[in-house]
């Protein structure tokens, strides 16, 4: 796997058994908490739209500081992000270590894949 590399596809196939209707919502639910990851990501690296040069500095570090948290926090409970690797089933060690480290490419594609 590449560094900065998430995909919907990393996801478990759904059982053959799944409805159309529940196969369409399993994807919508996933489309979104991708959404959740990948501007996680934007805000830990100050990536994003903000009016004025003023507004935009505060923004940016407090964005990345709320980012950073959810990022390290050991919570587990809806919507915190050992709960996002979870439903994504994603390595929350490596996704950590990725944008810490400062590997994750933050020009994601407008898709349900996060791939930089």
């Amino acid at each position: 796997m590449q560094p900065g590399y998430l995909s919907t596809q990393m996801i478990d196939d759904e059982p053959r058994s799944m409805t159309e209707a529940a196969h369409q919502n399993r994807q919508g639910i996933v489309a979104l908490w991708v959404g959740v990851l990948k501007q996680a990501i934007r805000d830990f690296y100050g990536v994003g739209f903000v009016p004025t040069f003023e507004l935009r500095s505060r923004s940016i570090v407090r964005f990345h500081k709320d980012a950073k948290a959810w990022f390290e926090s050991d919570r587990t409970e809806c919507p915190s992000f050992l709960w996002v690797c979870e439903i994504l089933n994603l390595d929350p060690a490596y996704i950590r270590k990725s944008v810490f480290s400062g590997s994750v490419n933050v020009n994601f594609e407008e898709s349900t894949d996060c791939q930089g």
